[in-house]
């Protein structure tokens, strides 16, 4: 095992955005294509029809992504994500965008009007457990099912994998210890087994697979994948994984390596994996192939943007691909609509040129996803996050009501006191010193060659306390507080581009973005007093 240290992972991998953004754009190449005929095409329209696997890239990053946070809490002893926070979230992210789209479909499209339990049902995604046919524009509804399914087990299988109940009288569940090889075994053999049996169940045997090929089960292994890519990820930064998975930073620093490898998979899909959509009915078998060529084009696309060292950051970090990764979920829900929609205006587009009816399709979808992110889906986040800033603190069930963090967050002390005892206890907070008694069996291995100086503790440096004294004018002052307003805490640590996605995201001014575009492309700044500092600005005393 490689000693612990105290990296971790960055907020948030924007690279990550853009390849959701891209895959929903390959889903929306299918359905066009697929309604004119052309993904039916004998000779090469398998390539187009399999663009499906689109909604594997969905599942393998909500693993990664909706994971990653327990596996980091697990792995560093921080905070446990509070259940109410994730439900609050996740209900506010898919709900109001999907409930806006079953609410205009119902109204405008669907004829009879759909009575008061296909209303019920839809809206309680509960829709595609039952036979029945596929209503215009909400058929899409299937894949947010299966997330749905996999949003609520999330909590509970990350607690039975990362965390205890409490024995001996101890009064709240505590870590097990953090045994990452472990974990991701467990992921990927239940993951694989679940999908596996299922799958083989299909027809001929007692499954459907017009109904039952849809459910979550089929696509566990998918976000058992993404939830191993987490483990793994966080034990890398954290320095607590073997030294083996090196070898996935180093794959992961050839991106069209694993690109093209992604590419062999998905070509074997085509030719492989059964009769292609809408030809014929796979066997159990045949869909079982099927998914888990998928599923390693998935992951290989995905492998580069999790591991290595970012090479595809100055393409994937695009503002145009960043932009249409924030617009993914509404171009995604929108584009059946839109298709419907067309059909009805100049009739049916079986037989048609599907290479203008694409751009039309795509222009006129994009314009509502962002009129879905910004009308809706922001604004819900945004709610979000205010019901969460005013809720009061408790201390996590993962902390301890005898833990440090709950210590120093007490309201039972006055602010002097409550200050004192946070600067006590930062060294239990952000580990102690090398050589010191409470980390004397995590004592971190040498930086390798070329690699900076790694420290439990920042070092005394231009950005400390006591070595700056400057006194700012209230210029300054103002303007280094407009420069953090637009970053969370969860922000840092970051690199330059993931800055710049955060501030995008929270409509930062022109010259705030240029500001940030002058960063450093490859360093990574702890907080927004390091970018600050980094731009040439003198910061004073610390915010």
């Amino acid at each position: 095992m490689e000693a612990a240290s105290t990296p971790v992972p960055p907020a948030r991998i924007t690279s990550l955005d853009t390849m959701r953004g891209l895959a929903a754009l390959g889903i929306v190449v299918f359905h066009v294509t697929y309604s004119t005929g052309l993904a039916l095409q004998p000779t090469w329209g398998g390539w187009l029809n399999r663009l499906e696997a689109g909604v594997n890239v969905f599942f393998v990053i909500s693993g990664f992504v909706l994971f990653r946070p327990y596996a980091l809490a697990a792995a560093t002893g921080a905070t446990w994500p509070r259940p109410g926070r994730y439900a609050l979230r996740r209900f506010l992210r898919i709900v109001p965008a999907f409930w806006l789209l079953v609410v205009v479909d119902f109204l405008a499209l669907v004829r009879p009007t759909p009575d008061a339990l296909t209303w019920l049902r839809h809206l309680t995604f509960t829709a595609y457990y039952v036979p029945g046919p596929l209503l215009p524009g909400v058929s899409v509804a299937w894949t947010l099912t299966v997330e749905v399914v996999f949003y609520a087990l999330l909590p509970f299988v990350a607690f039975a994998l990362l965390r205890r109940f409490p024995y001996g009288g101890q009064p709240r569940p505590r870590y097990r210890q953090w045994r990452p090889v472990r974990d991701v075994a467990i992921l990927l053999v239940v993951g694989l087994a679940i999908s596996v049996s299922w799958l083989s169940q299909l027809w001929p045997g007692p499954l459907n697979p017009y109904v039952h090929a849809l459910w979550f089960p089929s696509f566990a292994m998918a976000f058992a994948t993404g939830m191993a890519m987490a483990a793994v990820s966080v034990a890398r930064h954290t320095r607590t994984g073997p030294r083996w998975w090196r070898l996935l930073d180093e794959l992961g620093s050839y991106p069209w390596a694993c690109w093209g490898l992604a590419f062999v998979l998905y070509g074997m899909s085509v030719y492989v994996a059964g009769p292609l959509g809408g030809v014929g009915v796979p066997t159990g078998t045949e869909y079982l192939v099927k998914e888990l060529l998928y599923l390693g084009f998935a992951t290989l696309l995905l492998l580069p943007v999790v591991f290595g060292d970012n090479r595809l950051g100055w393409l994937l970090g695009r503002r145009p691909l960043i932009w249409l990764g924030t617009v993914s979920l509404g171009l995604f829900l929108w584009h059946l609509t839109v298709i419907e929609v067309i059909a009805r205006l100049t009739g049916p587009p079986w037989g048609k040129d599907a290479t203008p009816l694409l751009l039309v399709i795509t222009a006129i979808s994009l314009v509502l996803a962002a009129a879905s992110w910004y009308g809706v889906e922001r604004p819900a986040l945004r709610l979000a996050d205010r019901l969460l800033s005013r809720a009061p603190f408790r201390p996590s069930r993962a902390e301890g009501a005898g833990s440090v963090r709950s210590m120093t967050d007490s309201s039972k002390h006055p602010p002097r006191v409550d200050e004192d005892l946070q600067r006590r206890s930062q060294g239990h907070l952000d580990g102690a010193p090398p050589g010191g008694r409470a980390q004397e069996w995590r004592e971190p291995e040498p930086p390798a060659e070329g690699e900076p100086e790694v420290s439990a503790t920042p070092h005394a440096d231009s950005l400390s306390r006591s070595d700056v004294e400057l006194e700012l004018s209230p210029e300054e002052l103002q303007a280094r507080s407009r420069f953090g307003r637009y970053f969370a805490r969860t922000s840092f640590p970051a690199r330059r581009d993931q800055l710049l996605h955060d501030a995008r995201q929270a409509q930062a001014p022109d010259d705030i973005l240029e500001a940030l575009s002058r960063l450093p492309a490859h360093q990574i700044f702890e907080n927004a007093t390091r970018a600050w500092a980094a731009l040439g600005h003198p910061i004073g005393q610390r915010f």
